[in-house]
């Protein structure tokens, strides 16, 4: 991994051991809340979640995918994708990152964005703002935002060596119903409703994504299961032993 800033990188590391990130007591308060409307104590047992679900792109039309995430001090993830006969991938081993293309070809993340962006990616998938003990990351309270006539405290979460997410909480529910990304182009937000009960937490069954500047759609998920603390090993998020490429490498 290329760093122009090695102690950079030290600390980062070192929060990521210590868990030593600044916790706003406000946004840690409306993170409880968040997490208890939700579920409460059903979030104690979740050790690993496996999500599968179909999604319709403006980019990529339609497509199905599968994500397995495993919940500890660093999270991991592996997703699959299937576009007709093509299947690609991506995943995070906790270190590094690495994507396949459709001819199979493996591609290991070099860049500092895309390592970033990465981060913040799994982060989200883990629900790792409902683990702050076990996940670290920065809380900060960013205050009140009413979109679409729905009011929301806006809590500002940024994992290790990721970027910050800016989570939407329903000031009369609780739930987490979007959340505003910071990275990327366009900025995202997503919307989260169809809200269903899966072993005793509450999570969302669709999943709108939208261009923050302007709400234009930009794809929409439909989740078809979710299942918690599935089988995981190592294996599941290591690259294909094969020979590899830096993503700027490989196909664009």
């Amino acid at each position: 991994m290329k760093s122009s800033s090695p102690l950079r990188w030290t600390l980062c590391g070192l929060l990521a051991i210590t868990g030593i990130v600044h916790a706003d007591p406000q946004a840690d308060a409306i993170l409880a809340q968040a997490r208890q409307a939700s579920g409460g104590k059903a979030w104690d047992t979740l050790n690993s979640l496996e999500m599968e679900a179909s999604a319709q792109s403006s980019a990529m039309g339609q497509f199905a995918y599968r994500i397995k995430v495993s919940l500890t001090t660093a999270p991991r993830e592996i997703a699959q994708i299937e576009m007709g006969p093509l299947h690609v991938s991506w995943a995070w081993d906790g270190q590094q990152g690495w994507n396949t293309d459709p001819a199979g070809s493996v591609q290991m993340l070099q860049q500092p964005a895309e390592i970033k962006e990465r981060r913040t990616a799994v982060f989200g998938d883990a629900y790792g703002y409902f683990f702050t003990d076990r996940i670290p990351s920065e809380r900060r309270y960013l205050g009140k935002r009413t979109i679409q006539h729905t009011a929301y405290d806006v809590v500002s979460v940024t994992p290790a060596g990721g970027a910050a997410i800016e989570l939407l909480v329903n000031e009369r529910t609780h739930l987490i119903e979007g959340q505003i990304g910071t990275i990327g182009e366009p900025i995202q937000r997503q919307r989260f409703s169809d809200f269903r009960t899966v072993n005793g937490m509450l999570v969302p069954f669709q999943i709108e994504s939208l261009n923050a500047a302007n709400d234009t759609p930009l794809d929409r998920t439909t989740v078809k299961a979710y299942r918690p603390n599935v089988a995981v090993s190592d294996a599941d998020f290591a690259a294909p032993t094969q020979p590899a490429r830096t993503a700027d490498q490989g196909t664009k």
